[in-house]
């Protein structure tokens, strides 16, 4: 419930609280927003007299869609939305930075700066929701790719199909500056997986008798035989090398070894 989120209130107003979230659904007519927050859904009424803001520029709801984030202040008492700000989607915050191949052996790219490569040409892409979004050739040729929840494969709906193309994660820039050595605020340790939660994107190992905690970030490089995996392929008992960031307990990569069999799959 709202009310949870009370620690998120803003210092010095007792009666509102502010949370980033996902949307997962919008009604403008019937003024109400459910978000998603930490596994957790929570429903919202919207005041008349809610403020929309993106791009630091004063909107409407219009451009607030299912699957963007946005930070969301409400009442707490009454569980009432007072003012919207949408960061963007979800979707396009997970691909910012990778590579792509397709069957065909056609090249995608989005780039850190918010560029969409075809080819290494920039085309019009538009993201749709958390797991699909559209390459736009011209007006009489749009096509649909739709992503898998790990962000490892997609399928490529020739003009909205049913002719596809199966794509696949080639590469991405956040792997490459994990795997720095250059990088202080990186370290690398191996250690065995004690729990491992997808919903809470937490990750707990053990190493030298001593059990440690970390954060897992949402572009987490995950890799197992020198190929990409998905957080499947973790599982409580397996070793595995970690790349963490020191400061803030972070980990951005992780290396499965696949020589040694796995006791028990995550938790949800």
């Amino acid at each position: 419930s709202a009310s949870t989120s009370a620690s998120d209130a803003e210092p010095g107003d007792e009666e509102t609280a502010v949370i980033e979230a996902v949307v997962t659904s919008i009604d403008v007519d019937g003024r109400v927003l459910s978000v998603t927050r930490k596994g957790k859904s929570t429903t919202f009424d919207i005041s008349r007299k809610t403020r929309v803001t993106k791009d630091g520029q004063q909107s409407s709801l219009s451009v607030v869609s299912v699957g963007q984030k946005a930070l969301v202040t409400f009442n707490i008492e009454f569980n009432v939305i007072t003012q919207i700000e949408v960061l963007g989607s979800e979707l396009e915050t997970r691909l910012a930075g990778t590579k792509w191949v397709n069957s065909n052996g056609v090249t995608f790219e989005w780039t850190k700066d918010g560029r969409f490569l075809h080819q290494n040409k920039e085309r019009e892409w538009v993201f749709l929701d958390a797991s699909r979004g559209q390459l736009v050739f011209s007006d009489a040729h749009v096509d649909t790719l739709v992503f898998n929840n790990e962000l490892t494969q997609f399928e490529q709906l020739i003009k909205g199909g049913p002719d596809s193309f199966q794509g696949k994660r080639e590469s991405d820039s956040t792997s490459d500056e994990s795997s720095s050595a250059d990088d202080d605020n990186l370290a690398t340790i191996e250690a065995k997986i004690t729990s491992f939660s997808v919903e809470e994107r937490s990750l707990t190992v053990t190493r030298n008798g001593r059990e440690t905690t970390f954060d897992v970030s949402r572009r987490v490089a995950i890799e197992l035989d020198g190929k990409p995996a998905s957080p499947d392929d973790l599982a409580v008992g397996q070793t595995v090398r970690i790349t963490f960031d020191v400061e803030f307990e972070v980990v951005t990569k992780i290396v499965i070894n696949s020589e040694e069999p796995p006791a028990d799959k995550p938790a949800d």
